[in-house]
């Protein structure tokens, strides 16, 4: 059973320009992520002497996660890039794995993100919610609501809701670069 029929996606945010067109500010993407299941490992020495040149990771730190008799899940990094969890993915390693996971994706990088905000870990651990910003205020909209299995029962995730702002992106820019200059003109 995948996790992502129990894992809802996050709705989107747009920007609205003068013209009244939507302009991606916050989308959902796909990332890389390399994971190890250390319960069934069969060496984990040899697998961390393996692995540790290509993920750049400590010999030893890798033989201590890989070493958890009864570990179900360890993620070894999250937003790898492609050419990694292909090499990840080659090996054929019982018990290390490349797969995706959705995160945030922010096509217009730091413009307006202060009111964007973020999303983290969220209190109960089990999944993200908004931390700061509109992210934050519109959670309870943007975060749909997660799938669950009852006995014999699916109920697939429902995605969460897009959001629309009257944020004009060209504006945003321009207001954002006079302040910029102002602060280092004056050293506020």
């Amino acid at each position: 059973l995948g996790s992502s029929l129990l894992v809802a996606n996050r709705g989107f945010i747009y920007f609205t320009d003068k013209d009244g067109n939507l302009l991606p500010a916050v989308l959902n993407k796909d990332y890389p992520l390399i994971y190890a299941v250390p319960k069934v490992i069969d060496d984990p020495a040899e697998a961390a002497n393996i692995i540790s040149p290509i993920l750049n990771k400590p010999i030893e730190e890798l033989k201590g996660i890989f070493s958890k008799p009864n570990d179900a899940y360890e993620v070894l990094v999250r937003r790898a890039d492609a050419s990694t969890a292909k090499k990840i993915d080659d090996l054929k390693i019982k018990g290390i794995y490349a797969d995706t996971q959705s995160g945030r994706f922010y096509p217009m990088e730091s413009l307006a993100s202060h009111l964007l905000g973020f999303i983290g870990q969220s209190q109960d651990k089990n999944g993200e919610s908004g931390q700061y910003g509109v992210e934050k205020i519109y959670d309870s909209k943007l975060a749909g609501v997660a799938g669950k299995i009852s006995k014999s029962k699916i109920t697939p995730s429902q995605a969460g809701e897009d959001l629309n702002l009257t944020i004009d992106p060209n504006i945003q820019a321009e207001a954002e670069r006079v302040l910029n200059n102002v602060v280092k003109t004056f050293g506020a």
